[in-house]
């Protein structure tokens, strides 16, 4: 479904360019290609996934999905300062977005604090 999905994203960004979380959707797009379908893609899907996350970010900072995405390929890429700052980021532009907090708990298990990551999940 990843290559329908960007379909939906590219089309959200053809009616509204300055969408952030249609940038960050398209980041998540290759993130699971990254991370979990093609390996033999490992490079361009990590590529894709930070340059989208990063536009996304140029649009809306403020946006907490976009800080989620931007937090967990920074930990994937074993970037622990910067995906800690963005997580932390996400908590506090919305700390109740239950959705959020169970995508994001575990990159605070990644990043070794795994009682908070329960607390999270609870």
């Amino acid at each position: 479904g990843e290559a329908e999905a960007r379909e939906f994203f590219e089309r959200a960004l053809s009616i509204e360019p300055t969408y952030a979380r249609a940038y960050a959707g398209l980041s998540l797009s290759h993130f699971n290609d990254w991370t979990c379908q093609r390996w033999n893609q490992w490079e361009e899907g990590e590529r894709l996934a930070f340059e989208y996350a990063c536009k996304a970010e140029e649009l809306d900072e403020t946006d907490h999905v976009v800080q989620a995405v931007l937090g967990r390929i920074q930990v994937y890429r074993r970037n622990f300062g910067q995906g800690r700052r963005h997580l932390e980021r996400m908590l506090a532009l919305s700390p109740n977005d239950a959705d959020t907090l169970m995508q994001t708990a575990i990159y605070f298990g990644f990043l070794g604090e795994t009682e908070r990551s329960v607390e999270m999940v609870e």
